[in-house]
């Protein structure tokens, strides 16, 4: 079965995606809470459309970027990618989908390094996926 026009400009799609996090009450107690950072979230981006998540303070949105990302693996639910399911790929094939994933800062100004040059930061990303040679990562940030 193919899939239809709509699904094949699918940039990302969530379907139900939990997070869940334990809370220690106290140093040494034993009680735990369980604190839903997201619950049944379903969420699609298509290509050429911005999507903005908006909501108060501890609503979940970072979070949920974060389940994009990779750097937060949900308790349920399904991350797709490109139309590939992000928690079933092994971690090489992970780090390679997740290549063409940027995060967009809130507050450069809090999120950058100002002791960082700009060639720096722009190199940043090249360097974690070893994307080019020194030489060649050099002229690409010029």
């Amino acid at each position: 079965m193919a899939p239809s026009a709509d699904r094949a400009e699918e940039l990302v799609r969530l379907n139900g995606i939990k997070v869940r996090y334990l809370q220690r009450h106290g140093t040494f107690s034993l009680k735990t809470a369980v604190i839903m950072a997201a619950n049944d979230v379903d969420l699609v981006v298509r290509r050429g459309r911005s999507v903005g998540l908006v909501g108060a303070t501890g609503s979940g949105k970072s979070t949920i970027a974060q389940v994009v990302m990779g750097m937060v693996k949900p308790a349920a639910g399904e991350v797709l990618l490109g139309g590939q399911d992000l928690l079933r790929l092994s971690a090489k094939q992970r780090r390679a989908t997740l290549r063409s994933v940027q995060v967009v800062l809130q507050d450069p100004y809090s999120s950058l390094d100002p002791r960082m040059r700009v060639g720096d930061i722009v190199r940043e990303g090249i360097d974690i996926h070893a994307l080019a040679s020194r030489a060649d990562a050099n002229r690409r940030v010029e």
